[in-house]
């Protein structure tokens, strides 16, 4: 006997009659066997191809696809399912229909559905609006095949909303129980379903929602791990917990990763967005309140304050208002300043505020030596109204340290040669050289970081090279942000390779002076100088 044909007699015994000409909005509305009754299904269809046997169960039909958000993954699983199963995906671009012109959801819902069998909708980047969307679209369906409009009546699948993720959960969890061979074997199973730094956009909250919502209906023992202020539906929580009290299981939150790994038989890493930056945004979009729109700014602002990374964590939009709110804010430094973004960024993070170890020049040269490193030099010009030496010894003590601008982005820069590199662009040098606080990332990693960032944050990269600077607005200029995403206060310069070192001969960057050690030591150098680091 092969195993589909086990898998159809399984499938005969499940009470699953309800399914049939019904939607799938999320998978905690699906009873225990339907659930199954799906695994079963996929199980048998997948035996089917292994076995290199046909799996087409349609032979016409349409397969509509609706994606109101960016996909891959689910774009074109949903258009491999669609050819597995012997549908033609037809993909419905709202741009280019008569949506665009201001025809109705029912209006499109209907005509699209005429030889539809099947309808995948993905709508998940606003609290409360994407299953709302949903919902309306299958709800005119139901109207239009009641009232004989339509002599068929389509299903909906749903491929992500504001509340549930069912096909990338469920895909994830078939794949679990044949792992560890089977359900019976998963009850005890601890799984962590975490918070993850991405460097993209800041996702929604359906995957962490699915997850919670559907593993713990086998018995596992899962914890939800994110840091504070990233916390999921409190009603999609309260699912999870009646179903791991049903089941035998465990559901309990987190803000410590640490301990949600701890004895971990399963990982579950996702990036997500804090959901009341998410749910805010919504209600205010909506109402068409700017003066609530601005001071969601100001909170959004709050949360870069000592979080490097904050800026890369934030949805896509509420990142590029974030950069826009740093624009507004007050620059208070102790001496003449360019109006730098970066600056007032690092401000914010509070990398600019940061001092470096001072030493005399004899205790300078003994720390150096012990550690290992090369002296780096700096120099300046008078500029603005100010000495050179001016400068030199902000850059040593003051309350801010003067960014420059240039090839690789707002910030210090040094050399290791004295005579060359340095001295000629300014009359007078300091030295240091990188401490234990020191973490380097190079230029070439950056400029990988820049073009990943115009692919997945397209309004955050805009915002960060427009935003306003003396320099050129170039991709260049967003390193110093990339460096901070990444945890990073110094800036390796000419390199074509992610392998950082501190040797002697490159071009050093440094965003937070708390990375040197500096000789108190301030000398003139060269008579004939270009211009500022």
């Amino acid at each position: 006997m092969s195993k589909t044909v086990e898998l159809a007699r399984h499938l005969e015994t499940l009470h699953i009659n309800n399914m049939y000409k019904t939607d799938f909005y999320w998978t905690w509305d699906k009873s225990d066997e339907e659930i199954d009754a799906v695994f079963t299904v996929a199980d048998a269809l997948r035996d089917l191809r292994e076995r290199n046997k046909n799996t087409k169960i349609f032979n016409s039909g349409l397969g509509i696809s609706i994606f109101r958000d960016n996909s891959t993954r689910t774009r074109f699983s949903f258009a491999s399912a669609c050819n597995l199963l012997g549908l033609e995906e037809q993909v419905l671009d709202e741009k280019k229909s008569q949506i665009a012109h201001g025809e109705t959801v029912r209006e499109t819902a209907n005509m699209v559905s005429f030889m539809a069998d099947v309808i995948g909708i993905r709508d998940d980047m606003f609290i409360g609006e994407g299953h709302k969307y949903q919902k309306t679209f299958m709800d005119a369906l139901e109207e239009g095949y009641r009232d004989g409009i339509l002599e068929q009546r389509p299903t909906l699948v749903n491929l992500q909303c504001d509340v549930d993720h069912p096909t990338q959960c469920m895909a994830d969890m078939l794949h679990i129980i044949h792992y560890f061979g089977g359900v019976e074997n998963l009850k005890g199973k601890k799984v962590a379903m975490t918070w993850a730094y991405s460097p993209s956009y800041g996702k929604p909250l359906s995957v962490p929602q699915g997850v919670i919502g559907l593993f713990t209906r086998f018995g596992m023992d899962v914890t939800l791990a994110h840091p504070e202020g990233y916390e999921v539906m409190p009603e999609v929580e309260e699912i999870a917990k009646k179903n791991a009290a049903a089941t035998g299981g465990s559901f309990k939150k987190c803000n410590d990763m640490k301990e949600a790994f701890k004895d971990a038989d399963i990982v579950y890493p996702k990036s997500w967005a804090p959901f009341a930056a998410m749910e805010q945004r919504t209600k205010l979009h909506s109402a068409g309140d700017q003066a609530g729109i601005d001071a969601l700014e100001q909170q959004l602002l709050a949360q870069v304050k000592g979080n490097p990374a904050a800026l890369m964590q934030m949805s896509d939009q509420d990142a590029a208002d974030t950069v826009a709110a740093v624009e507004k804010q007050a620059l208070a430094t102790d001496g003449s300043q360019r109006d730098c973004f970066v600056q007032r960024y690092m401000a914010e993070i509070g990398w600019a505020t940061n001092k470096p170890e001072l030493l005399t020049d004899a205790a300078y040269e003994k720390a150096r030596k012990k550690a290992g490193e090369e002296s780096m030099y700096h120099a300046d010009k008078n500029f603005g109204g100010k000495t050179g030496k001016h400068y030199n010894q902000q850059l040593q003590t003051g309350s801010t340290a003067y960014y420059s601008e240039g090839y690789s982005g707002a910030g210090t820069y040094w050399a290791h040669n004295s005579a060359a590199d340095s001295a000629c662009y300014g009359r007078y040098q300091v030295k240091a050289f990188l401490n234990r606080k020191a973490k380097l990332v190079t230029t070439y990693t950056l400029a990988n970081d820049a073009r990943q960032l115009k692919r997945q944050k397209p309004k955050l990269y805009a915002a960060l090279i427009g935003a306003k600077r003396g320099y050129g607005r170039n991709e260049e200029s967003l390193y110093p942000i990339l460096a901070a995403a990444r945890g990073c206060n110094v800036i390796v310069r000419d390199t074509f390779s992610p392998q950082v070192s501190r040797s002697a001969g490159q071009y050093i960057v440094t965003l937070d002076r708390g990375a040197l050690t500096m000789s108190k030591k301030t000398v003139a150098g060269a008579t004939t100088y270009m211009n500022n680091w």
